[in-house]
């Protein structure tokens, strides 16, 4: 499978890297296009589409929000809603207005990343910030939490420090 975000496209190869068909998915129930996460071996397909338009943003910076999930049809209808859930650092720019300048908007570099990964019938979430990684079900039902026990280390003056001169 190959997604193309620019055309709209999702394209489908067989293992030996024939091409079968493509599909556009229609647009998610909040007005934006889905960003397709990847597809589960059923044939239905995992997106995201962000929620931009209900920011309520009144400078330029740096955010975390939460993208809507959704499952879509192997023709790329969508089929129905399945949760919100964290996104990455988004960094909007704001225009004259205090509008969102359309499409102005980007993952700052060493930003918190959210990552998602398939698996059969199942998808795995796990943010940065965490050590943890959540298993649910296509129809985004928590199955488990899969913990690591370990703390982040305190970042000490003296590390700062080190790390400055370090660079110079």
């Amino acid at each position: 499978m190959v997604y193309d975000g620019g055309l709209g496209r999702v394209s489908i190869f067989s293992s030996s890297g024939e091409f079968g068909r493509s599909i556009r998915p229609g647009s998610a129930d909040n007005g934006s296009f889905p960003d397709i996460i990847g597809r589960f071996v059923d044939g239905t397909f995992l997106a995201k589409a962000y929620n931009l338009d209900r920011l309520k943003v009144s400078v330029t910076s740096t955010i975390k929000d939460s993208s809507t999930f959704y499952l879509y049809s192997p023709t790329g209808v969508q089929d129905r809603k399945i949760g919100n859930f964290l996104n990455d650092d988004i960094f909007l720019l704001l225009g004259q207005n205090g509008r969102m300048i359309e499409r102005i908007w980007m993952v700052p570099p060493f930003a918190r990343r959210t990552q998602i990964a398939l698996d059969q019938d199942r998808f795995y979430a796990g943010e940065a910030e965490r050590f943890e990684i959540a298993q649910y079900s296509a129809s985004g039902s928590l199955v488990r939490i899969i913990r690591l026990a370990n703390a982040s280390r305190p970042v000490t003056e003296a590390a700062i420090d080190q790390y400055r001169q370090a660079q110079l």
